[in-house]
């Protein structure tokens, strides 16, 4: 499947069609919007100040981490976690899925399982310092992580919608999510694409922020943009696809654009940490 014909309008059910921002919002449309550009043009002289000014008087493990997050959008530590740890989780995962039925997405192949901050186990996993440090830093902002679960399996379907194949962003501001996979993530079973240089601000996808800003302050449900064609992430050499053995962890900015490829065999697992 190529990059062309993954060119959709869903993010697994959610049709991607547009928010009609007139209807769902009316005169407080009017208000709302100043106060965002606002928000925004803070929030990018912060970030100037975090990734080039503030970043070289940190420790060298963290300014390494913030530096490749800055220039590529990821920084990736192989065998992270041992076998042990990962076979560890893996059983507790698998204990909370069978007593767990609520709280999860399922679609064609895939399930996510949400809100796993309850798992002490899991919390221990993720509440790591490094993790804390890197995200207090890049953001100046401090936030314990919430915990997901997703598993992708190849069905025989040539139509298997997918979550997040769209070329997105994740928020509107420079945000860390730690990605773990339990299982080997290799070029057939859906690895993430990322374009390298894409974190600064576009100005031509300016509805893409503003309804994400709108989205994260509960003013609407549902982002559903799809302004930017994925023929941007086409391969090239700011493309990278993010193929990890199981135990390797890739810390991420999840405003630079990204997709999810679809899965030709196998099955992919990942647990994710979004601060």
């Amino acid at each position: 499947m190529t990059l062309k014909n993954l060119e959709n309008q869903f993010n697994g059910k959610v049709k991607l069609d547009g928010n009609n921002l007139i209807k769902e919002l009316g005169i407080k449309l009017i208000f709302l919007f100043p106060i965002y550009v606002i928000h925004q043009f803070l929030i990018e002289v912060k970030f100037i100040f975090t990734r080039y000014i503030l970043v070289y008087v940190l420790p060298k493990k963290i300014r390494d981490i913030i530096i490749s997050l800055r220039n590529n959008g990821y920084y990736k530590i192989e065998r992270y976690y041992p076998n042990s740890t990962i076979e560890y989780i893996e059983k507790v995962l698998k204990d909370h899925i069978k007593t767990k039925k609520n709280d999860r997405i399922e679609i064609d192949g895939t399930i996510k399982y949400n809100n796993l901050n309850n798992i002490k186990p899991l919390k221990i996993f993720a509440d790591q310092s490094l993790f804390i440090l890197t995200n207090i830093f890049y953001t100046l902002c401090y936030s314990q992580p919430s915990l997901k679960f997703l598993i992708t399996k190849k069905i025989l379907d040539n139509n298997q919608l997918f979550l997040a194949s769209h070329a997105h962003f994740d928020s509107y501001k420079n945000e860390i999510k730690v990605m773990v996979p339990t299982s080997n993530i290799t070029k057939d079973n859906a690895p993430s694409i990322l374009h390298s240089k894409s974190g600064h601000y576009y100005l031509k996808y300016f509805r893409q922020y503003f309804v994400s800003w709108l989205q994260v302050h509960n003013f609407i449900k549902e982002n559903k943009e799809n302004n930017i064609p994925l023929a941007f992430l086409k391969e090239n050499k700011y493309t990278n696809k993010l193929l990890l053995n199981r135990g390797d962890i890739i810390i991420f900015d999840s405003r630079f654009i990204h997709a999810a490829s679809p899965i030709k065999s196998g099955e992919r697992k990942v647990i994710w940490f979004y601060f």
